[in-house]
């Protein structure tokens, strides 16, 4: 073999050798790439994912407190509307009175003998016992409070 053919052959097997190491090169950074890229959604994904959990957490907090906020004004409004009701009731008790005292006193008093004490709305009888038999309208009003403010809240929402 002569010397050009050899030097031929060599430049050959150089260059091949050659494309082999960049055809390598490249397909070890196409691999990179492709690694970045997935590796890069992933990542997008994961802090996309995170984000959307805080803004929902922060929407679903946001949501509660305005129902909470809501449901205390709801309780409150509700209250005072009972307030007024209770005061009108009260207001009204003195000049109805006067037919029910004889009702209530007779009522007082079959609870036994004892010392009777008229009240603007009814009667109050001391028992002998120590015990108290208050028959005043104020004390039947106390007496049905939550079954007459249930009716009063169930008709306000009609």
């Amino acid at each position: 073999m002569a010397l050009g053919e050899l030097l031929r052959a060599l430049e050959r097997d150089a260059a091949e050798e050659a494309r082999a190491v960049v055809d390598a090169a490249r397909s070890a950074a196409a691999e990179l790439e492709a690694v970045a890229t997935r590796s890069r959604g992933d990542v997008i994904a994961r802090a996309a994912r995170e984000h959307g959990d805080a803004i929902r957490r922060a929407a679903d907090a946001t949501v509660a407190e305005a129902q909470r906020t809501a449901r205390s004004r709801v309780l409150a409004a509700r209250a005072a509307m009972l307030d007024r009701v209770r005061a009108e009731i009260a207001a009204l008790l003195p000049a109805r009175a006067d037919a029910l005292r004889a009702r209530l006193a007779r009522a007082a008093a079959s609870y036994g003998e004892g010392i009777r004490h008229d009240e603007p709305t009814g009667v109050v009888i001391e028992l002998p016992s120590g015990a108290r038999n208050v028959a005043t309208l104020e004390a039947l009003v106390d007496r049905d409070w939550a079954a007459l403010a249930a009716t009063i809240v169930r008709e306000a929402v009609r």
